[in-house]
């Protein structure tokens, strides 16, 4: 008799990338100095759908290998809310500034794209936005599904990946046979992607 093949386990953190209920959007906040990890835990506290990307950063003394991870975007993380969450949360002490994002499909598919990249990829990096480039698809391996503009160092190519909200973006090593170009893809519209609150907190 075959024994049952257990189903691979859905990502969490791409079930938590998805529109918010009734009430709710996406918002870019941006933390206090160093604050971004208190922030998300505060979210956590209140049972609020975030995302904070993150990066590893490996480093050597005295021959040991150290590792830690910090945030891609120093000073950004998501949160999905409503107003008076988002109010809850500003008032927890960590966060100055929340960033209205109009454009809420292109926010969570990019996020799609980092987290993909940050958890599987290799050669993660801060990189300049691509105004041009050839659109590409990854069709196999881990960063299968992944969508970006493809560029080229020496002899190592990446694909760069937008977070137009914060007119930023992110690069991870790829292989060109694990690419196909990808008519389909277009970058948002790279101005007035986000407007800026700083709000008085009583």
């Amino acid at each position: 008799m075959t024994e049952p093949i257990d189903p691979i386990p859905a990502d969490p953190v791409l079930q938590i990338l998805a529109p918010g209920e009734e009430g709710q959007l996406w918002y870019v906040f941006r933390s206090r100095p160093r604050r971004e990890k208190k922030a998300a835990e505060h979210f956590t506290d209140m049972g609020m759908r975030h995302y904070l990307p993150l990066r590893e950063q490996v480093s050597r003394r005295k021959g040991r290998r150290y590792s830690s991870l910090l945030p891609l975007f120093s000073g950004y993380l998501f949160g999905c809310c409503s107003l008076g969450q988002r109010l809850s949360g500003m008032r927890g002490g960590h966060l100055s500034q929340w960033l209205e994002v109009t454009d809420q499909q292109t926010l969570l598919a990019e996020l799609r794209n980092i987290h993909i990249a940050t958890q599987h990829g290799s050669g993660v990096e801060l990189y300049p936005q691509l105004r041009r480039g050839t659109w590409v698809r990854v069709v196999r391996g881990p960063l299968e599904g992944v969508r970006g503009r493809i560029s080229q160092r020496a002899k190592q190519y990446r694909i760069v990946l937008d977070m137009t909200a914060l007119q930023s973006a992110m690069a991870v090593e790829v292989e060109m046979q694990d690419v196909e170009i990808d008519d389909t893809a277009g970058g948002a519209d790279l101005t007035a992607s986000a407007e800026t609150h700083c709000p008085v907190i009583g």
